[in-house]
């Protein structure tokens, strides 16, 4: 059910000309998806894309206030990008099938479980993962936030003094 309801909403961020609209209906679709990884048994991956889903509604309906209503293109130009849109979105959907299919006998299970205890002296096996052997990629990550929301609060703070950006 709610898969259905990311096609129906993607399809109707597709077919509006009002901005806000759009941004909200986008949103939607990443709280179904957020829906659709709870109910799949991921509540963490659901955590993380419902908080990241409220702060991209949050930051585009600021992004976009005072926008124009969008005006309509022609329909050929727009059927071609709907068809070239969708071709990819069902290849990228049949590579991610085919790839968990895979058969592939894969170690990294038994090798974290065990060097997690030895190695690292911690039980809870993603938190050493995260924070022992994948440290500088957490890093990163953290980095890569940190400049998103200095580069937010530069952005809303610009706006309020009356600058453009």
């Amino acid at each position: 059910m709610a898969v259905l309801g990311i096609i129906v909403a993607t399809l109707f961020v597709l077919s509006t000309t009002v901005p806000i609209l759009s941004v909200l209906f986008l949103g939607f679709v990443g709280y179904l998806f957020a829906l659709v990884l709870a109910l799949a048994g991921a509540p963490d991956l659901a955590m993380t894309q419902f908080s990241v889903e409220t702060l991209s509604v949050l930051v585009l309906l600021y992004a976009i206030k005072g926008v124009r209503l969008v005006e309509p293109r022609r329909f050929s130009v727009r059927s071609i990008e709907i068809v070239v849109s969708s071709l990819v979105g069902i290849g990228v959907t049949l590579a991610t099938a085919m790839a968990s299919l895979s058969t592939k006998e894969s170690r990294l299970r038994e090798y974290f479980a065990e060097t997690s205890w030895l190695e690292a002296h911690g039980r809870n096996v993603v938190n050493v993962i995260l924070v022992d052997f994948r440290a500088l990629d957490t890093l990163g990550e953290i980095t890569v936030l940190g400049v998103a929301a200095l580069g937010i609060y530069l952005l809303l703070s610009s706006k309020s003094q009356g600058h453009s950006p």
